[in-house]
């Protein structure tokens, strides 16, 4: 196995688990406060972690850029899901919303350069289907 499969397991299950709570969370609250708390969640998780790593700060401007940009589209992301989760099925919906890594793959091919097996496309392309099948 390789070394990073153990993380990607820990944040499957942690995304999966945080949209189920979202869902249950917009059964009694708006949007707007859903998303507050949501904000308040992490924050709390953040200096944990940070703390756990001794408080380290590094900067370095192109990274900072970044990390920045990365906050903003994943909160708008996030204000975005829970527009569509008060309205649909969490089912269908958050793997609806799973697909947004075939946008990471192409940048990741198209910018970075790293490459695509066959058996990464026909994942892709079984990906592409699923969300059809989940859609309809």
């Amino acid at each position: 196995m390789k070394p990073w499969v153990p993380a990607v397991i820990a944040a499957i299950m942690f995304w999966g688990v945080s949209a189920f709570f979202r869902k249950l969370a917009l059964r009694t609250l708006p949007v707007s406060s859903a998303m507050l708390f949501e904000g308040i969640g992490a924050a709390v998780v953040i200096l944990l972690f940070w703390g756990f790593n001794g408080f380290q700060v590094f900067r370095e401007a192109k990274g900072i850029s970044f990390a920045l940009l990365t906050g903003a589209g994943a909160v708008g992301g996030a204000i975005f899901i829970l527009y569509a989760l008060k309205q649909g099925p969490v089912s269908v919906i958050s793997a609806l919303a799973a697909l947004s890594a075939l946008i990471t793959v192409v940048l990741g091919y198209l910018v970075l350069h790293e490459q695509l097996a066959w058996r990464h496309m026909a994942g892709i392309g079984l990906g592409l289907a699923a969300a059809v099948l989940l859609a309809l």
